[in-house]
């Protein structure tokens, strides 16, 4: 009796399988995977492992990226950057607007450079007073000290030079650090001949000619500062974006200002996957601040796909027109893509198909 039984048993599991593949009836389906926030676009500023600066335009929804500057240091110049304290201080959660300058790249040569203009424009100036009133000997007396300084400076920089050269062969110092210091050197080797040239018109020249030598030192001297002071702007980092100042940093990003106006999702989806996405695929995001807003349509994927720990994947990408906390920029969120409903002989041949591609 209980053979007849389980045999009944089996036979309407059977009948019931069989119903059940071959009736027509449609189940849900869908593709779960994750996704991660970026604002719309962000401008980024990085520091390459050479030294050098450069700022970034991405531009997440489009997948575009745009290169705005990258510093051009002179060899042996040590530059660093000096961010605005007004912005990246301010209370308004850092917000920046295109056009704002965000940071400024200081050359330590371009510095020193402007100094020493400053510095000698001043003393020509002293000097010409002082040799209009008359005292022709204290001025070549100060010139002759200023020889006498110039070349002890340079003696004492070539011994700077021969010890920077030594540590540099040793590994201790690097190439740009003795480089800075042989710079140095020929510009106090300059100097010498600039000191010993304005001795000979002081001993040499007539009283006009000596003053409108100084005069022209001076206008020479002026233009030189504004040259070099006009090279200094250029080394400004202006914002391209409007946006605020998030924590987005890596290895190489010192700062990134993002646009948070819209928000996109890219949302990872296996390449074998792809085939089952419609036109009109709803994505469904799992997060409080979002999930009112369900569903989303995927505005476009991208054109490359990638490698993953997971195997290939492609990038959909959803726009949330949308105000999110900065706060999001980064997180990972749960993605459902709704796909065409599917009969169950549809999902059980797909299911095999899937299983024999793996063999």
């Amino acid at each position: 009796m209980s053979k007849i039984k389980n045999s009944l048993t089996l036979v309407f599991l059977l009948i019931l399988i069989i119903l059940l593949f071959f009736i027509p009836i449609k189940l849900p389906n869908s593709i779960v995977t994750g996704g991660l926030v970026y604002p719309i676009q962000e401008y980024i500023i990085k520091q390459s492992t050479d030294g050098r600066f450069s700022t970034e335009t991405v531009n997440h929804f489009t997948g575009s990226g745009q290169i705005n500057f990258t510093s051009q240091m002179e060899r042996g110049d040590v530059s660093s950057l000096i961010f605005s304290d007004e912005l990246i201080g301010n209370s308004n959660n850092n917000l920046i607007s295109t056009g704002d300058t965000i940071a400024k790249i200081s050359s330590q040569l371009t510095v020193q450079e402007i100094s020493r203009l400053k510095g000698e424009i001043q003393n020509a100036k002293r000097e010409l007073l002082i040799y209009e009133s008359g005292e022709k000997e204290s001025l070549l007396d100060e010139a002759e000290k200023k020889i006498l300084f110039a070349q002890e400076q340079v003696k004492e920089q070539e011994k700077i030079v021969a010890r920077n050269k030594a540590l540099k062969d040793k590994g201790i110092l690097s190439e740009a650090e003795y480089d800075l210091s042989v710079n140095q050197l020929e510009l106090y080797k300059i100097e010498v001949g600039i000191a010993k040239s304005q001795y000979d018109v002081l001993a040499k020249g007539e009283k006009q000619s000596v003053a409108e030598y100084y005069k022209s030192i001076i206008r020479s001297l002026e233009d030189e500062l504004r040259t070099v002071e006009r090279k200094s702007d250029l080394f400004n980092i202006i914002s391209h974006v409007n946006g605020i100042i998030t924590g987005r940093l890596s290895a190489d990003t010192l700062l990134t200002v993002s646009d948070t106006s819209e928000y996109v999702v890219l949302i990872a989806i296996k390449v074998e996957e792809l085939e089952k996405l419609g036109p009109a695929s709803e994505v469904y995001i799992n997060h409080p601040d979002i999930s009112h807003m369900n569903p989303f349509q995927i505005e476009k994927m991208d054109n490359k796909s990638y490698n993953l720990l997971s195997g290939q994947v492609a990038i959909a990408i959803v726009k949330l027109d949308l105000p999110l906390d900065p706060i999001m920029i980064g997180r990972r969120l749960e993605c459902k893509i709704d796909l065409e409903n599917k009969t169950i002989q549809e999902i059980v041949i797909s299911f095999f198909k899937n299983l024999l591609s793996h063999f």
